[in-house]
Formats: C-alpha cells, sequence, structure tokens
C-alpha cells in the first residue's frame, strides 16, 4: 500500500501507523516504569537463610528435586532460589520456567516422578524438597531417609548421603 503512494502520502500513513502503535502500547510501558520505581523490583530477599544451604559444597549432592515442581501441581516451594543454589553448587533442578513446553513430555516426567515417589524410589545425589502432601508418603521409602526442616522447607536426603547439618531440626 505504502509503495503505490508517493512519499508525503506514504510518510503519513507511516506516521498514523506508529501512532496507534504508541498508544497501543503505552499502558504496559507506564506499568513497566511503575514496576521499576518499586523497591521491591530492585531487592529480593532469599527465603534460603539458613547456613544450611551453604554447607551443600561439602556434599555430594547434584541434584535438587522439588516434589512436585510447579509443572505437576502446586509446587512443593518456589523454583528460584533453589535454581539460584542449585547453580551455585553446579547441581541440576527439575523445575524452572519455559518459553515452550512438550506438554506430553511433561506429563509423562510428572506420572514418572509421582510413581516414583510412591514406590519409595530415592537416590544418594539428590535433595528433596517436599510439599507437605507428600511428606508422609515420602517417608515410607524403600531405602533409609532423614528430612529436615530448613527455612520452613521440608527437606529430605537419604540416610548414607546424609551428613550432621547443623541449625536443623529432625522431624
Amino acid at each position: 500500500m505504502i509503495v503505490r503512494n508517493r512519499l508525503r502520502t506514504a510518510i503519513i500513513y507511516l506516521s498514523f501507523a506508529l501512532t496507534i502503535q504508541v498508544l497501543d502500547l503505552h499502558a504496559i510501558h507506564q506499568a513497566i516504569r511503575h514496576n521499576h520505581r518499586e523497591a521491591s523490583f530492585y531487592s529480593w530477599e532469599n527465603p534460603l537463610q539458613s547456613s544450611t544451604w551453604n554447607e551443600l559444597s561439602s556434599y555430594d549432592y547434584q541434584h535438587i528435586t522439588l516434589v512436585p515442581p510447579s509443572a505437576c501441581g502446586e509446587a512443593a516451594a518456589p523454583y528460584l532460589p533453589f535454581s539460584r543454589l542449585a547453580g551455585r553448587y553446579d547441581m541440576t533442578i527439575n523445575s524452572g520456567v519455559a518459553a515452550r513446553v512438550d506438554v506430553e513430555k511433561m506429563k509423562q516426567y510428572c506420572q514418572t516422578l509421582f510413581l516414583d515417589i510412591r514406590q519409595g524410589k530415592v537416590t544418594d545425589d539428590t535433595i528433596y524438597i517436599l510439599h507437605p502432601n507428600y511428606l508422609e508418603e515420602f517417608k515410607k521409602a524403600t531405602v533409609p531417609i532423614v528430612c529436615l526442616k530448613i527455612d520452613g522447607f521440608d527437606t529430605c536426603v537419604t540416610e548414607a548421603s546424609f551428613k550432621q547439618w547443623e541449625g536443623s531440626q529432625h522431624y
């Protein structure tokens, strides 16, 4: 349409389209500016305050598993602090945010995770963060486990991998 018009007419059309675009996005820009002005945008208080989390580097844990992760139901815990923890100690985590997800694979993962929990399958190299609804079932694992409440999060590991975690309470 613009190619068929004279330069002046094309400029008028483009100016009109740009004006419509600016008006359309005005509310979004205002919200972003408002959020950037709030102090909470710049500050985040990590809920993992216990020194126990910092002692993880001396253990052989390779994974953090939220039971369940947010993709499988009501999350055991917010993924962000545990993602940061996993990154700090070069561990994997089973939760996060993705732009595109294979829904079928996600359903399959969730089914496998819940089946493993029901069957008591746990591994020595994993720290399990549990939603309270899964704690009693998890304690029936086929291998002995130790569960602690650390910073309000139900945290379990196998007894074989357990080291003394100071400052935490046993169940």
